[in-house]
């Protein structure tokens, strides 16, 4: 499985067995029958011989398909992070399977499941190392905090070539990380969605400052993010400045439908 691969190929290339040990822990929760031959290549008497370097077979190295998949595969990038906290940055080199499966995972996508500031700077070392062809960034309904978003963000703001940005329902009450991590992308950003952070209005204005240098946004979400009629200014200069934008919808908020039907316009 793409699991087991990546583990032999973590343990074959550079970290111990009690480090194989722990990601055959996580894989537990994946697949047990996977961490059952995991635990027998790990097993001290026969380690060294029940799998010669470089005689696993390649597998089809893909995106997760489902929400448990993608769970594994946060469990692996953590233990991953771990890891090299332990040991040190520095000496530690990209594992080539977890890049191959990032490269594959063209817009990375942990919605619905709660992230911890832990595991948001797990991601962010992943990124870091293997983000450079990632074009979309799916973290809907992580309510990882502004924390979390601030522990994210140093590595996120280096994907230069994401196009599409979901930060919906994150808890995000400071607009100013916010704001900094769409001014950092603004270059090739095409859709972005920040529905449910209660920015309010002083927050809504830094966010449309940032928003407004995104010539190429064409989707727009800001539903329920605590703002009233004062912000219609601040959207309208989005409006204006991002000529290709074809969908806003902003929902959910203190702006009379028919007010913001006509200031849109």
């Amino acid at each position: 499985s793409l699991y087991l691969e990546t583990l032999l190929s973590l343990w074959q290339e550079y970290v111990s067995i009690p480090t194989c040990s722990m990601l055959c822990a996580a894989l537990v929760d994946i697949n047990p029958d996977v961490a059952e031959r995991c635990q027998r290549f790990l097993h001290p008497s026969n380690v060294l011989d029940a799998v010669p370097a470089r005689t696993v077979q390649p597998v089809d190295l893909r995106a997760p398909k489902d929400q448990d998949e993608r769970r594994g595969l946060l469990q692996l990038f953590s233990t991953y992070y771990e890891h090299a906290r332990y040991h040190g940055e520095a000496s530690i080199k990209p594992c080539p399977m977890i890049g191959m499966v990032v490269k594959s995972w063209s817009a990375m996508n942990f919605g619905e499941i709660r992230l911890s500031v832990s595991q948001c700077s797990a991601i962010g070392y992943v990124l870091t190392h293997h983000g450079s062809d990632v074009e979309g960034m799916h973290l809907d309904g992580c309510h990882m905090s502004d924390v979390g978003l601030a522990a994210l963000s140093p590595a996120l703001v280096t994907c230069t070539k994401i196009k599409e940005l979901d930060l919906s329902f994150n808890d995000l009450p400071d607009a100013d990380v916010l704001a900094s991590v769409i001014t950092a992308l603004h270059a090739r950003l095409e859709s972005v969605d920040v529905d449910g952070n209660p920015v309010g209005d002083a927050g809504f204005a830094v966010l449309c400052n940032a928003l407004c240098q995104c010539q190429h946004l064409r989707v727009l979400h800001v539903h329920c993010m605590h703002v009233t009629a004062h912000s219609m200014p601040a959207i309208c200069d989005v409006i204006d400045q991002c000529q290709q934008l074809v969908e806003l919808l902003m929902h959910g908020n203190g702006v009379q439908s028919t007010a913001a039907s006509h200031d849109v316009e």
